[in-house]
């Protein structure tokens, strides 16, 4: 509660520096590559994003913090223009960061090369070209239509992004504003409690236990998990008309393990005795009773899953 307190009284100051989302100096430039790639692969793979929905187009990422390597895999791969958005700045190591580009720079094709060329200089330092990359700081998911023009963008990804923010519905109306018809939205959500309570040793959905005003003190305006559940997002497609589809991901461990090993290929339905156990369901039937009232009703399969790739569709 403390910590959450200290936080809403810096931003209120107007203090937008953060280390939440500054993993580019944690990383090795081979590790920090690799998970760029990733990230864009799995962009390309769930949305089924082949090369002419990406040519051409204009793609935001929601909190891409000190790294913007996989916007730049975006631009090399065709996309006009692309936009990094993060509510807080990030501290950065422009070096490192640099080198990171140039490793990620040296996997990609001739053709590749020369687009990724014209939207970034990496020699003698590093300078993007404001025509084909912009990054706003200040600005999160939930007042990104304040910063983009309505209807403007074809595709809005996140990794880790949206279980953080507590302007939730705001945020996907802020989304949804600024996707053209047709457009899609990719985001991986995590849905457990970012070790708050179980890497102490508690059951890794004990955080659901807690009155909806208590935790509201204890995680509002610090990087803590905002508690919407899988449900959450289903519906929130529902009611915007998505064409929506969810991939769950992985599956709640216990003890709490802060690399969440993952369903691959993810999958749209969890399967007891392929993705979880009979001790998955114990840990859910033992902790249901304790639950408060919002999440007790809640489906196992919704309660196993640790984090979700959910896929969205606007109508054209």
């Amino acid at each position: 509660m403390a910590a959450s307190a200290r936080n809403r009284l810096k931003f209120s100051l107007g203090s937008i520096d953060s280390f939440s989302g500054s993993t580019t100096h944690k990383r090795s430039v081979a590790h920090a590559v690799q998970y760029q790639n990733q990230i864009y692969d799995d962009c390309v793979r769930y949305g089924a994003l082949t090369p002419d929905r990406i040519r051409e187009r204009v793609v935001v990422e929601l909190g891409p913090g000190d790294n913007i390597g996989a916007l730049l895999r975006f631009i090399a791969a065709g996309a006009r223009n692309v936009v990094g958005a993060d509510r807080f700045y990030s501290t950065h190591d422009i070096e490192h960061e640099r080198k990171i580009y140039i490793a990620l720079r040296a996997t990609l094709s001739d053709e590749e090369r020369r687009r990724f060329d014209d939207a970034v200089q990496l020699e003698p330092t590093l300078h993007f070209n404001p025509e084909r990359v912009s990054y706003v700081y200040g600005k999160g998911a939930q007042d990104i239509d304040a910063v983009v023009p309505p209807q403007s963008v074809d595709l809005v990804v996140s990794r880790g992004v949206l279980q953080e923010v507590y302007d939730i519905d705001r945020a996907f109306a802020a989304m949804d504003r600024i996707l053209r018809p047709g457009g899609v939205m990719i985001h991986k959500i995590d849905l457990r409690d970012y070790g708050m309570f179980s890497s102490l040793g508690y059951h890794p959905r004990e955080f659901l236990t807690i009155p909806n005003w208590a935790y509201w003190w204890m995680a509002y305006n610090t990087d803590k998990p905002n508690r919407r559940m899988l449900n959450y997002y289903r519906e929130k497609m529902v009611s915007m008309k998505y064409d929506a589809e969810f991939y769950i991901t992985g599956v709640v461990s216990n003890p709490y393990l802060a690399v969440q090993p993952e369903i691959i290929p993810h999958t749209k339905a969890l399967v007891k005795g392929v993705d979880y156990t009979d001790e998955h369901q114990r840990l859910i039937d033992t902790i249901r009773p304790r639950l408060q009232p919002d999440f007790r009703s809640l489906r196992d399969d919704e309660l196993i899953a640790a984090a979700t790739m959910m896929v969205g569709r606007k109508p054209a």
